[in-house]
């Protein structure tokens, strides 16, 4: 027992003193780094970023008619979800590298950091350290290592025998040949080099490093990595399928689709992961089917059916080889349809009966059937609640609608698209052209479509408007009602829409129904995956049919309904009916006035001017929008000639007759162009219009004019610039005697009235002065001009303290803002020009992940003004964040090793990006004490 005792005891001792130290690096220690640094931080952060991983590919969600992403959780909108295990990830990776840099796993530990940072979707960093990666482990640069520590040794070594030689007494030199003179030397650089399995992760960096620069479109150095990748013989096999992967990626990604074949037929052919694997192959028949080559597309479809994919894949595969079939054999066109209406029928389809419809049409367009394609879209968008696939057929009806010139439709369309339509995706900028564009002309119509309504309801008699008042109510009172089953839908009946019926105007718009909502009725409308994927019994296919069999065997085909056992079906609208005529109740004298003033029905005779008004201004509008936005001379002609017949002395009459000449002469459609004219000079031969088109020198004398304003204008301008204000404000105040009350830059000239008082009068009539312009002038570029002088001027909030601004004075302020609560940035500015910033990056970067392993700190070198080296490192999300940064820099004497040739400010990025732009920082400082000290 004693002997195991002392035993007990020496190899605690020995513990200890490896573990003192275990900052050396030797065999012993080595192998206790590995083995800790392997099995438990970063084991846990692997474990952190597969969970991401597999989180962010659940979360996307395919569109499959689009290109498949190559890597959904590249393609994920949002990495909030997986923000809290990949911080963990970032924090255990960031303690590994510091606690076990000797060992061989902090290069796994700098890749995983990027993988957490490119899953997070901060490219930038991500490409940083991945290039860390490259850089820091390359051969050549761990030879150079080696042999700097092989030299620290050989010293070493010396010294100790030199001690020894002095210690031990003198001998006799002999010399004793040796064949391996070094051979304590020789076994220290045959030591094993990785140690517990250990891999090195260059190759693999570089793979993720390309991801990266594609992600942030830096496609060419995407490219050279890449081929570096192949041209190197070291690469390992098991990364040839991910290489040839993301080469595919690449050329996928700058849509040229010929050249991403070779690459990702060698990925399908060296993945061995199925799921993987799949995807791959159906993008490659979609690569082809774009392409043209439709045989080559049904060979990859079927493939993919082969592999056994999801099956949503298998029914997207299954309808792309229907519609891939027809266009390859032209005599499969009928048959074509006829599968997929049997899809229709089968009831596992039942979630993907829009995406049938939508196929559907497709296949109907490319027979130009036009009505029929017409026909199941709005099918497609009535049986679906996936947003994906309903934007797909807002924007093809919204396309349709607009070659077919039904303009209200058309924007209906494209309103509803933006409503479920990704923001990311490519189309997105290109609906919203396309809906602005026809905002004003859909607008305008509908407020004809109401005020001719209500023209017509002010015709009728007393008794006749209240009756239409009072069903309206009671109808609108219908639609609102939680017993309303309008909205609910019943299948085995067809509904039918019409987007004619409404325009969807911004701020208007019924939302559409979303996968999982609550239904009208207050129930929870289940999801269809949620149910495949549940362990439910009764949710099992197989029981559900089994079911309908029997149901169908003792009641027939019955139509879903309430309180079905009733002879008659149509008893259900007929209660609802007896619903809501018991709830609605008598309506009073007061509530019947409010709502005809409501929709605007005219009670007297001003009030029916001012109705006549806005119909008039609409008339002349819709007008103007089909020739300014659309390019239509045709279509305003019915609307300006229902202003001469209808309204001939409105204002707006002769400037749509006008307009009317104006578009045709620019077409030159001159027998039309005349036509318009003749009537402007019998009918309006006093207005200005006619003057213009009778003497070309009118529009001559006009343009002097013009010009002349202009002139004084800029002469005004020079003297306030002179310093003499006096002058420039007498030029101001002559403008009314000169040109009238109404002359042309009014609001301009405005303005310099203000700086003229603000360099004669002082702070208060300066003030004042802008104030008047802001509220003279509103939405137009003067207000903001004014309102960027009350600001930026003075740094601080208008109505308080402000300076008035010197005119004299050709030096120009930098109009930097303190805005604490914005983003910030730490600017580290060295005082000598010929500092090399890059020798600190590294030492910055350790320094952030030992103190600040969660802020994600990115450091940057620039040259402020040009000749300042600095370190820019950002980002913090206010001034009191960076500011504590910035203390705890100052107040670390370790931080850069105790140099003190350099200055720190936090800077918001509005200032950071003045300062850049003005190449002016040397005001900063003084800006930066005055409010951050």
């Amino acid at each position: 027992m004693r002997f195991h005792k002392i035993l007990r005891i020496f190899f605690l001792l020995f513990c200890f003193a490896l573990l003192s130290n275990c900052s050396k690096q030797t065999k012993a220690t080595k192998t206790y780094h590995n083995l800790t640094g392997r099995y438990n931080a970063f084991y846990n952060a692997q474990v952190r970023l597969d969970e991401s991983f597999a989180m962010l590919d659940k979360q996307h969600q395919d569109n499959f008619n689009q290109l498949l992403e190559m890597y959904p959780y590249a393609a994920s909108k949002s990495a909030d979800a997986v923000k809290q295990p990949l911080d963990e990830a970032l924090t255990k990776c960031a303690r590994n590298i510091i606690l076990h840099r000797i060992g061989n796993w902090t290069d796994n530990s700098y890749l995983l950091m990027g993988k957490a940072e490119f899953l997070l979707k901060e490219y930038e960093k991500s490409a940083n350290s991945f290039k860390y990666i490259t850089d820091q482990y390359h051969p050549d640069n761990l030879k150079k290592e080696e042999k700097k520590q092989t030299a620290k040794k050989k010293k070493k070594r010396k010294k100790k025998k030199r001690r020894k030689r002095k210690k031990r007494p003198k001998k006799k030199k002999t010399k004793k040949k040796s064949n391996t003179p070094n051979e304590e030397e020789d076994v220290e650089e045959t030591e094993e080099k990785y140690g517990l399995s250990h891999r090195p992760v260059r190759h693999e960096a570089l793979i993720w490093l390309a991801k990266s620069y594609i992600e942030m479109d830096m496609f060419d150095e995407a490219g050279f990595h890449l081929r570096q990748l192949e041209n190197d013989v070291a690469t390992p096999e098991f990364l040839q399928s991910e290489m040839a992967a993301v080469n595919a990626y690449l050329f996928i990604k700058q849509e040229n689709y010929q050249e991403a074949i070779g690459p990702l037929s060698l990925a399908v052919e060296l993945t061995k992961k199925k799921t993987v694997k799949t995807r791959y192959v159906y993008i490659l028949a979609q690569l082809y089917q774009e392409l043209g080559n439709t045989t080559a597309a049904l060979d990859n479809y079927r493939l993919t059916l082969r592999l056994k994919p999801t099956y949503e894949m298998e029914f997207n595969a299954l309808i792309n080889i229907f519609k891939a079939g027809s266009s390859v054999n032209p005599n499969k066109t009928i048959k074509t349809e006829l599968a997929l209406n049997r899809m229709l029928k089968d009831s596992k389809n039942e979630e993907f009966k829009d995406r049938i419809y939508f196929s559907i049409a497709q296949h109907r367009l490319e027979n130009n059937d036009l009505p029929g394609c017409i026909e199941a879209l709005e099918l497609s968008l009535l049986n679906g609640n996936d947003n994906m696939q309903r934007a797909e057929s807002c924007l093809l009806l919204a396309d349709l609608h607009y070659k077919e010139e039904r303009y209200i439709k058309a924007f209906n369309y494209y309103d509803s698209t933006l409503m479920v339509l990704d923001k990311q995706d490519e189309r997105y900028e290109e609906v919203v052209v396309h809906k602005n564009q026809l905002t004003g002309l859909a607008k305008n119509l509908a407020i004809i479509a109401d005020k001719d309504s209500m023209l017509v309801v002010s015709s009728w008699s007393r008794k006749k408007q209240e009756a239409w008042a009072i069903a309206n109510m009671e109808a609108e009172a219908a639609l609102i009602s939680p017993t309303n089953t309008s909205f609910r839908g019943t299948p085995g009946k067809d509904r039918k829409i019409d987007p004619e019926a409404k325009v969807n105007l911004p701020g208007g718009n019924s939302p559409l129904p979303n996968r999982g909502a609550r239904n009208t009725n207050g129930g929870i409308t289940l999801n269809q995956s949620a149910i495949q994927n549940s362990k439910f019994e009764l949710y099992s296919p197989t029981l559900i049919k089994r079911g309908q069999k029997e149901f169908e065997k003792r009641w027939s085909d019955r139509i879903w309904a309430e309180n079905w056992r009733r002879t008659n079906a149509s008893s259900e609208d007929d209660s609802v009916d007896e619903l809501l005529s018991a709830a609605a109740t008598p309506k009073t004298q007061k509530e019947i006035n409010a709502y005809l003033q409501k929709r605007g029905v005219p009670s007297n005779e001003a009030e029916k001017i001012k109705l006549e008004n806005d119909l008039t201004e609409a008339l002349y509008n819709v007008a103007y929008h089909y020739f300014e936005d659309l390019g239509k001379i045709n279509k305003p002609k019915p609307y300006i000639m229902r202003l001469y017949n209808q309204f001939d002395s409105s204002s707006y009459t002769v400037e749509a007759l006008f307009l009317g000449y104006s578009m045709n002469y620019a077409k030159n459609e001159m027998v039309q162009a005349n036509y318009y004219k003749n009537i402007i000079l019998s009918k309006y031969p006093d207005s200005n219009i006619a003057k213009l088109l009778r003497n070309p020198d009118f529009l001559k004398g006009e343009q002097e004019r013009y010009l002349a304003i202009n002139a004084l204008y800029d002469q005004t301008y020079d003297l306030i610039k002179k310093g003499q204000s006096n002058e420039a404000l007498k030029n101001v105040k002559s403008l009314k005697e000169k040109f009238g009350a109404n002359y042309e830059m009014k609001a301009r000239f405005a303005l310099l009235e203000a700086m003229c008082m603000g360099a004669l009068k002082g702070e208060k009539e300066y003030i004042r002065a802008l104030k008047i312009v802001i509220t003279s002038f509103p939405d137009t570029d003067e207000e903001k001009q004014a309102k960027l002088m009350l600001t930026y001027l003075s740094g601080k909030d208008p109505n308080k303290e402000i300076k008035p601004i010197d005119i004299s004075s050709n030096v120009t302020k930098v109009p930097y803002v303190n805005k604490m609560e914005t983003k910030h940035i730490v600017l580290l500015v060295f005082k000598n020009r010929r500092t090399k910033v890059n020798q600190f990056r590294g030492t910055i970067s350790d320094f952030n992940s030992k103190h600040f392993p969660n802020d994600r700190l990115n450091i940057s070198t620039i040259l402020i003004d040009g000749k300042l080296p600095s370190v820019t490192i950002r980002s913090f999300t206010s001034g009191k964040k960076a500011m504590e940064y910035v203390t705890f820099l100052k107040n670390d004497p370790t931080f850069l090793g105790g140099l003190s040739n350099y200055d720190l400010y936090a800077i918001s990025q509005q200032n950071y990006n003045i300062a850049l732009s003005t190449q002016n920082f040397r005001s900063y400082p003084n800006f930066f004490n005055e409010n951050y000290k």
